[in-house]
């Protein structure tokens, strides 16, 4: 009798099984016991030495992630004879709640979850889509995706209530990981005026949404007033942290930069801030439209190929953009975390409408 405390390891294989065709395959092994089997499933052309190689690896591994989703590389078409050659030699990481090839680089994950979130739009996949971002742990299921192709096109009226949401949780996601990612290096703190941006930023609210304005307006005059007005309060405990932080680091020289801050005079007109915050905040409206844009795709693409080809120049996009955000600095998961933010807004806003009768 199965033990029901094991829970089954669920094996995702996203390829390019024809060209032009994108499929993910999913397989259930009821134990690290039954992988050989499931690998069989996947593939029954795969080579015996590589399913004993890769089913020992996930076997090893996978009870040292805290749940039991094993994404195998993405291979395309090109590629597609080599698999065996490909999938012996890739080794596994615990990223979070799954397993993933090792030594993906930031933009190949981000290809991958295009890929995914391409294909989970338009065919019900069991997989997920996680990010792991320096603590801030966030995950939608690959078929929350699907629920971009039910939201209204921008010149529908209801477009705006639509999308409001996802632009609120893009907000509020932007703001929780833009001062992890820029103080990941607390080196980064002597860059003042950045240091003092990023955590006045942080501090602010989310804009929520007028008329069919998703964020806050940098062209309007009088945008500091309605923006910063009650940011200073947060912004002072954010530099109290900060000069712990740094203390506590050994970095007392970039501390004493910070001894006379605080939020009062971080966000005076005179203090050199002010430009640096602006940018911010206008940046912030970019990256939303992008992820707005990437819905829109979702909703009008007609195969899940021409629909990655979208994704992954959004992504890409979404990337050059928060590295503008993170004042050069990498951002890495901040596209994947975004695309799951706004997708689980979309999904959670269209559950709670009412049925049609």
């Amino acid at each position: 009798m199965l033990n029901e405390n094991i829970a089954p390891v669920r094996l995702c294989w996203l390829h390019e099984s024809a060209p032009g065709r994108l499929d993910c395959n999913v397989e259930l092994a009821l134990s690290p016991d039954a992988l050989p089997v499931a690998l069989r499933h996947l593939d029954p052309a795969l080579r015996a030495d590589t399913i004993e190689t890769l089913a020992s690896q996930i076997a090893a591994l996978v009870g040292a992630a805290s749940g039991r989703e094993v994404h195998l590389p993405y291979i395309s078409h090109p590629d597609w004879t080599g698999r065996d050659l490909i999938l012996a030699a890739t080794r596994f990481t615990v990223s979070g709640s799954r397993l993933l090839p090792a030594g993906w680089t930031p933009r190949q994950m981000n290809e991958y979850h295009a890929r995914l979130a391409a294909v989970a739009a338009m065919q019900p996949i069991d997989a997920t889509l996680e990010s792991c971002f320096r603590g801030l742990h966030s995950a939608v299921p690959a078929s929350g995706f699907a629920a971009w192709r039910a939201t209204p096109a921008e010149r529908s009226g209801r477009y705006f209530h639509a999308h409001r949401p996802a632009a609120i949780a893009m907000q509020e996601a932007l703001r929780r990981a833009l001062p992890l990612a820029w103080l990941s290096d607390l080196s980064n703190a002597a860059h003042v005026p950045e240091t003092c941006a990023v955590l006045a930023y942080a501090a602010t609210a989310p804009f929520h949404g007028v008329r069919t304005q998703f964020t806050h307006d940098v062209l309007k005059s009088g945008w500091e007033k309605s923006v910063l007005h009650f940011a200073r309060k947060p912004l002072d405990a954010s530099l109290d942290r900060l000069r712990s932080d740094l203390t506590a680091a050994g970095l007392t020289g970039i501390a004493q930069a910070y001894a006379a801050i605080d939020g009062r005079t971080a966000l005076a007109p005179k203090s050199g801030n002010r430009r640096y915050i602006k940018r911010l905040i206008a940046n912030e409206e970019r990256i939303v439209n992008t992820v707005l844009a990437a819905g829109a795709a979702m909703r009008k693409a007609e195969d899940p190929r021409q629909l990655a080809s979208a994704l992954v120049k959004a992504f890409a996009s979404l990337e050059s953009k928060l590295r503008v955000q993170n004042f050069g600095a990498h951002f890495r998961e901040g596209a994947t975390l975004l695309m799951i933010e706004a997708t689980r807004a979309i999904a959670d806003y269209q559950a709670a409408l009412p049925v049609a009768a």
